[in-house]
């Protein structure tokens, strides 16, 4: 549990604390596609849970090659892994979690798969959820995007490291048809901005954000609702972020190439087998591009590198994880 993690992060803190104090750095910007970058080599890499003893593991990624992997420690299963973005700017991603029981939230700072910090921003009532992660103030460190079950309400913490700081608020209220279903710089400002749906329409919203204020928002298209957003990243490398459809009828892909609230493109670059889902997105080969990770019912992994919606070479199964492990990819990020 993470009792234990909490005795342990204490040691290290102390320790740190008798260290001698090393030149101040800035936090490093974040990126809208190598996110996942736990080991800072600007390529994504994937993080599993055991969904029966919490246990987690880290593939660290080239490419669709799996360059290594080892494990990254463990919480009981009442806690949820709800977001991998850097909190404390060093550049290596962290790991967000939710205590689906008692609400409340924790962070572990990472390096690599090695734990060396973190703490406990706060407690929330169980009616709010954690559904994104970014830097919507563009300070360097990820923020956390909070919506509330029951009443619409959405929140932002604007976060540095473990701590919430001022600024952080309630850019409004919306009915409880319309659903978050991702964060992202559509608008390529470096700050993250929220994509909505609504889920009696099919209607496509995006809130272009400055902190925890909406500086515009705006509709951008209707799909009918066999169409779900799968995933947001910046496919065609022009330092915005798309979005990611896939055909839960047909098995289709298809994406919106995005300038703020204009679809200015797009593309299908396939069909694959409703057996097979999306789980992640993110740069695997540190082409400025996001790719696609897939994963299929029976626990076959694999990666489509992108460049815009073309395949690329390369592209390649991962292998078989029983199905008992979870790609973490798809909470929240």
């Amino acid at each position: 549990m993470l009792r234990m993690y909490f005795a342990a992060m204490t040691a290290v803190l102390v320790a740190s604390a008798l260290a001698p104090t090393a030149q101040a750095q800035l936090p490093v910007p974040l990126s809208i596609t190598d996110t996942h970058d736990f080991n800072a080599d600007t390529k994504s890499d994937v993080l599993w849970r055991n969904d029966s003893t919490g246990q987690l593991a880290l593939w660290f990624m080239n490419g669709a090659s799996i360059a290594s992997a080892t494990g990254a420690g463990s919480a009981t299963t009442d806690w949820e892994v709800v977001g991998q973005r850097d909190f404390n700017g060093d550049g290596f991603a962290d790991i967000l979690w939710w205590n689906m029981i008692s609400g409340q939230v924790a962070i572990w700072f990472m390096n690599s798969a090695t734990l060396i910090g973190g703490g406990s921003p706060g407690t929330v009532s169980t009616s709010w959820r954690i559904l994104g992660t970014g830097d919507f103030n563009n300070d360097g460190f990820s923020d956390i995007l909070w919506y509330n079950i029951s009443n619409g309400q959405v929140a932002i913490w604007l976060m540095n490291g473990a701590t919430i700081l001022a600024g952080s608020g309630s850019p409004g209220r919306v009915t409880t048809d319309w659903a978050i279903f991702g964060t992202g710089d559509f608008n390529g400002d470096n700050r993250w901005d929220i994509l909505w749906r609504n889920q009696s329409t099919g209607q496509v919203a995006i809130w272009l954000m400055n902190g925890a204020a909406i500086s515009s928002a705006a509709g951008i298209g209707t799909l009918t609702l066999d169409w779900v957003i799968a995933g947001t990243g910046d496919f065609n490398g022009d330092h915005m972020s798309d979005i990611l459809w896939r055909n839960q009828t047909t098995g289709q892909v298809a994406m919106w190439f995005m300038n703020g609230t204009t679809v200015t493109g797009g593309g299908s670059p396939g069909t694959v087998s409703i057996i097979w889902t999306i789980v992640e997105t993110g740069d695997f080969n540190a082409d400025g591009k996001s790719d696609i990770v897939w994963r299929d019912a029976s626990g076959n992994t694999a990666i489509w590198l992108m460049d815009g919606a073309t395949i690329l070479p390369g592209s390649a199964s991962l292998g078989n994880v029983p199905t008992i492990w979870s790609i973490q990819g798809t909470n929240a990020d």
